[in-house]
């Protein structure tokens, strides 16, 4: 009698595991709460393998989505997928995890992005970025909309500007790191007008603080040699800093 119902209970384990892996995913999303800032629309496929034509954050359309769930990471109490993102402009590959207390976790994962067809915010000097964007991310945790913790290198190159003309940065690379809520920033260029090193610091709150040198070269153009005295006082060299802080607008505070 033991082994009869020993193996009933492992069948009706099975059968559990079975329908839930196969379980449509159409038929999931309308039952997710209506207050999540992610949302899928055209999905298909099972929950634990599928895709969806648009994946909007804060709906905010970012492309195409497809994921592999890994089940065993149900076991920990998070769930752990391989992810792949096609939008107009962006891609992205990796992985990610999401914990109990909403922490997500991306690792592994390469981004490549048009900036020019990203949905960033206006500037308010009306500055235009463009070029190509490549971002490796080792490890990035986000709650609420607040980066927790950050470990990637961001490649920009070409990097451009368009503010009353056109103006070419040449390849600008920022190393990011971070821990509890507090971002840095290492950054560096070549090939542009100016060579430009420094750093990048971000509070929890949102305060960021540039110091950064702006460096001419035997190939800057006269006109951004002439410009380089408004922006500070240049060194022997004819180099100048920046140092600068300001406050992000609509950056999220600290975790509380």
């Amino acid at each position: 009698m033991k082994k009869i119902i020993k193996g009933l209970l492992l069948f009706i384990v099975a059968l559990v595991v079975f329908l839930i892996a196969t379980l449509p995913v159409n038929v999931v999303i309308p039952r997710l709460p209506k207050n999540l800032p992610v949302a899928l629309s055209g999905a298909e496929g099972s929950v634990w393998r599928g895709k969806a034509a648009q994946l909007s954050v804060n709906r905010q359309p970012l492309g195409a989505l497809e994921w592999t769930i890994h089940p065993a990471s149900l076991l920990l109490a998070r769930l752990n997928a391989d992810f792949k993102l096609t939008g107009d402009g962006l891609r992205a590959k990796g992985n990610a995890t999401v914990k109990m207390d909403k922490t997500v976790v991306l690792d592994r994962t390469l981004i490549d992005a048009d900036v020019g067809k990203l949905p960033l915010p206006p500037q308010a000097e009306m500055v235009s970025p463009e070029g190509k964007v490549n971002a490796t991310v080792r490890s990035l945790s986000l709650r609420d909309r607040r980066i927790l913790d950050a470990d990637a290198d961001i490649l920009w190159n070409p990097a451009r500007i368009t503010a009353t003309s056109p103006l070419d940065l040449g390849q600008i690379e920022l190393k990011v790191t971070g821990k509890d809520g507090a971002l840095n920033g290492a950054l560096d260029s070549k090939n542009g007008p100016l060579t430009a090193r420094g750093k990048i610091d971000i509070s929890p709150d949102g305060l960021l603080k540039a110091n950064i040198r702006l460096a001419p070269h035997e190939r800057t153009p006269a006109e951004i040699r002439d410009m380089l005295p408004m922006i500070g006082r240049p060194d022997r060299s004819g180099a100048v800093a920046i140092n600068q802080q300001m406050k992000i607008p609509g950056w999220p505070g600290p975790a509380k």
